[in-house]
């Protein structure tokens, strides 16, 4: 066919089936030529023709028959989530719509109890009985900035006295923490609440004590626990990080301290990061922890001079910080140490075998401090070069040296070696050589528990010697919680300032204290006159009792009183003058709100009036307001809102 005949004029295709028809026989009549003009054999065509059986397979297996339910449009969950991720599947009528798929735990307890009473170095029946003699109890709050090592230092008396048994793996070792018994603050690792730990610790003398200790929170936002535990206690002792040195939170403790006409000792602690962290010399250890007191002395004389109308006569002797008077310890939890001048002038007079006539205890802490030297055996205060002269300071030689040596021994030397020359040095045999072989940490914390000895003995004497007991500060105790002293009965004033067990009863409630699981609380209570006695009546009085409204009081009888002491609590009989412990009543949580005042019912409703209520320090800033999501449930909100109420003590609510 020729080219005219298929195209038009404009060179459009006239017949296509022609075209194709001629195509299809040229294509038949002519041999088979491949792509490349190739003729194409038998065998390349079986081939081809195997291919296209195989092919023919394949369409006939997808296009099988699928169940629907069989068929799969998305991945499984386990193929989404894992193996190891619980998925729940339910239809939206298995259950109510308030009901959450995955329930919220739970914590059924919210403090960390002991489920029997630990094993103690001393009895807890002498303790409780020789509570009786106001003289021999000390009430004492440990106060000082965030993370400064108040709880840590605790823990130091805390293992003294207790068999509480702790890891010596360092991959399990973990801070006792015994006062932090809420599960909030274990979880966070910070106080949150004032804990009352109580001890009988030994002296220098080897003479026991009873000391309540009341651990405080540094943290700014919880200075109102801080006010709680001033208020329960007769002194508080300081606690600073000699690194940080003084602090915001610490000026907040010394101000609320001297306000209340409070009686100050001080513990430089983390004695350790002066040579473990900032690694300094000796004499450089020694100007910093000089430096340290000197600002905490400088600020407390600022404060004196702004808030008295005198300056002049202000006894500041009474706030003076200074190692040779006694009222100044040093401390390390991570070194396993405490000790104050005279603890370490009575462990060279008793190693050296020097006669008390010779030299006492006190007359060599007094040439331990300050610009006192060493040279040839002998102390002088007027070196001949002051230069030459500057590492031979007797705090230097005879305190920091020993220290650093035992450190540094420890750290490079052989464990054959080092326990050769605890023994050859020091007479030191009574580490097992098993603990030579455990972590370094672990091994200073033994080190020097052996070569310093009980670390509770110098803050017992510190705190002996230099803070009031109860009886001491009851003159000042009625300055600081009663209202109005010319309207207040003589009689009332008397039994305070008399501290009697055998007067009549007066006690101050100072918080409320949840019980472990969360749905009671016990009264903390500071006993001024008289004793406290289960099965008695007492006349609780609460914060809004006034001459013009005498409603707000209830009878009370006592049914359980109790020696707090962290995560455990003793039951007593009897809580004398002079004591801090736990009061549990029918209904004495359900009347009391924050705080509370207990007389005895020998006194007339009219002689009565209540102590001054807590001052908080810092006034709350952050508002939260709260309604039901349901209104039928307005009421267990507000009950909720109660009990927040009772146990957070800075808090305030107001209803509308």
């Amino acid at each position: 066919m020729d080219d005219e005949d298929i195209y038009d004029e404009f060179g459009n295709l006239i017949n296509p089936s022609a075209v194709q028809d001629d195509a299809s026989s040229s294509d038949d009549d002519g041999d088979n030529f491949n792509f490349f003009g190739a003729n194409i054999d038998e065998d390349d065509q079986d081939g081809d023709s195997d291919d296209d059986e195989e092919q023919e397979e394949q369409r006939g297996t997808s296009s099988s028959l699928v169940l629907h339910e069989e068929k799969k449009y998305f991945p499984s969950v386990e193929e989404v989530y894992g193996a190891d991720v619980e998925t729940v599947v339910a239809t939206t009528d298995a259950m109510d719509i308030s009901e959450p798929l995955v329930e919220p735990e739970i914590e059924k307890h919210a403090k960390i109890e002991e489920k029997e009473l630990p094993q103690t170095t001393y009895s807890k029946q002498y303790m409780w009985e020789i509570s009786k003699l106001p003289s021999k109890v000390r009430n004492v709050a440990l106060v000082g900035s965030l993370h400064s090592g108040k709880t840590s230092l605790l823990d130091l008396f805390i293992l003294d006295t207790h068999n509480i048994k702790i890891s010596r793996d360092l991959k399990n070792y973990k801070p006792l923490r015994y006062t932090d018994n809420h599960t909030l603050e274990v979880q966070r690792g910070i106080s949150i609440k004032s804990s009352t730990m109580s001890l009988l610790l030994p002296n220098l003398k080897e003479n026991s004590l009873i000391t309540n200790i009341i651990d405080c929170p540094g943290h700014v936002n919880f200075m109102d626990e801080m006010a709680v535990g001033v208020r329960s206690a007769d002194s508080c002792v300081l606690v600073i990080d000699v690194v940080e040195g003084l602090t915001k939170g610490l000026e907040m403790s010394i101000e609320h301290a001297i306000r209340t006409n409070t009686t100050m000792t001080l513990v430089i602690n983390k004695i350790d990061r002066l040579i473990l962290e900032l690694r300094l010399p000796p004499v450089d250890a020694y100007m910093k922890i000089r430096y340290v007191i000197k600002e905490i002395n400088d600020y407390v004389n600022e404060i004196l001079e702004s808030a008295s109308s005198d300056p002049v006569n202000i006894d500041r002797t009474k706030y003076r910080f200074s190692p040779e008077r006694g009222n100044v310890c040093f401390s390390s939890a991570k070194l396993n140490f405490c000790f104050s001048l005279r603890s370490f002038a009575k462990l060279y007079i008793e190693r050296q075998n020097i006669s008390n006539k010779k030299l006492s205890i006190d007359d060599l802490a007094h040439r331990l401090w300050g610009d006192i030297y060493l040279i040839d055996g002998r102390f002088t205060s007027k070196p001949a070069n002051k230069v030459s002269s500057a590492n031979k300071r007797s705090f230097v030689r005879l305190i920091l040296e020993p220290i650093y040596k035992l450190v540094t021994h420890s750290l490079t030397k052989e464990p054959k070696d080092l326990q050769s020359f605890l023994y050859k040095s020091l007479g030191i045999s009574r580490i097992p050589s098993s603990v030579f072989k455990l972590d370094i940490e672990i091994l200073l914390k033994e080190i020097f528990k052996s070569f310093l000895g009980n670390s509770s003995m110098a803050f017992t004497d510190m705190i002996e010697n230099h803070t009031p007991s109860p009886y001491d500060n009851a003159e000042n105790k009625i300055n600081d919680i009663i209202i109005n002293m010319k309207n207040t009965n003589a009689d009332i004033i008397s039994a305070i300032k008399n501290c009697d067990p055998d007067g009549p009863l007066i006690a101050y409630v100072s918080k409320l204290i949840d019980t472990q699981d969360a749905s009671r609380f016990y009264a903390q209570v500071r006993v001024l006159s008289g004793t406290l006695k289960i099965g008695e009546d007492v006349r609780l009085l609460g914060e809004s009792f006034s001459e013009d409204y005498d409603e707000d009081w209830k009878q009370q009888d006592i049914r359980k009183l109790y020696l707090s002491c962290g995560r455990y609590k003793i039951g007593v009989d009897k809580l004398y003058a002079g004591s801090v412990g736990l009061v549990a009543g029918y209904e004495i949580d359900k009347f009391i709100t924050k705080t509370a005042t207990l007389f005895d019912m020998s006194f007339e409703l009219s002689q009565l009036s209540i102590f001054k209520p807590l001052d908080f320090i810092n006034e709350p800033l952050f508002k939260v307001i709260i309604q039901p999501l349901n209104p039928s449930e307005l009421s267990q909100l507000v009950e909720g809102l109660k009990k927040l109420n009772k146990s957070y003590s800075g808090c305030e609510k107001t209803l509308h």
